[in-house]
């Protein structure tokens, strides 16, 4: 749907040797997308991975075995983006208090439902 749209507005088509559920693969620029579960501990192992978006990290089953394996895949000059909401204290609550403190590399970013949404909304969801 994504790609359909971009390619409508560009008035271009994007080279897809492959379009599947879990991959996406340019042949023109030899680049790969793909889309692993939290479930696939070993996902990304023998890969190498130039961008990383681990997507609500503390509800990972394994978060820890899945973030040790798939950060030996990426470049050095790779980028990994971290985002979750809290799911009490597990080892993306650890991760993220390291992070804070500067332990880990990774830059601690916050953001509050009040940046995303007016304040009649959030009014309107607290009455809820």
């Amino acid at each position: 749907m994504y790609i359909s749209a971009f390619e409508d507005i560009a008035q271009t088509r994007v080279p897809l040797k492959y379009n599947s559920k879990y991959e996406l693969y340019n042949e023109e620029l030899n680049s790969r997308y793909t889309i692993g579960t939290a479930d696939n501990k070993d996902f990304g192992r023998s890969k190498t991975i130039t961008n990383l978006h681990l997507s609500e990290f503390n509800f990972y089953p394994d978060a820890e075995k899945l973030f040790a394996g798939v950060m030996q895949a990426v470049v050095p000059e790779g980028r990994v983006i971290i985002e979750s909401t809290a799911n009490g204290f597990n080892f993306g609550k650890t991760f993220w208090d390291k992070t804070k403190l500067g332990e880990t590399g990774f830059k601690a970013l916050f953001y509050g439902a009040n940046e995303f949404y007016s304040k009649k909304f959030l009014n309107k969801r607290k009455k809820n």
